[in-house]
């Protein structure tokens, strides 16, 4: 599955910071970036991707990375729905009640605390202070 071009083009996307992070490729339109022309050429597809015309074989290659790729980044897969979920206020209420009231009582420190607190860290929701 890999294929010179497209492995070009995905470095260039780090250099111009377009692709930053794994979870970052999780997004990306491989359609696009398949059909994507640099220096006058098409990215395209390698020569073994079946397909009996050559939009079929873009199409194919390009579902084929869809897939491929959050099976190589199971993490990122995760990574990216938790920050997704925490953006949900629902979520964020839920959280923050398992943990108890803010004010007037110094709250122990429990696995619930800790864990958004972790989070918070990786994900930089500024929301979840508590």
């Amino acid at each position: 599955m890999y294929h010179v071009p497209l492995l070009h083009e995905l470095q260039q996307l780090r250099k111009d910071k377009v692709v930053t992070q794994v979870q970052d490729l999780l997004e990306l339109d491989w359609m696009s970036l398949i059909m994507k022309r640099v220096k006058g050429k098409r990215i395209g597809t390698p020569r073994d991707v079946p397909g009996g015309t050559e939009d079929e074989k873009v199409r194919n290659y390009a579902e084929a990375l869809r897939v491929r790729v959050p099976r190589l980044f199971p993490s990122a897969v995760i990574a990216r729905q938790v920050e997704t979920l925490l953006k949900e206020p629902k979520v964020l209420r839920a959280a923050k009640a398992q943990i108890g009231p803010r004010k007037g009582k110094k709250r122990p420190r429990n696995q619930a605390q800790e864990h958004l607190r972790q989070l918070d860290h990786l994900c930089g929701q500024k929301e979840m202070r508590l």
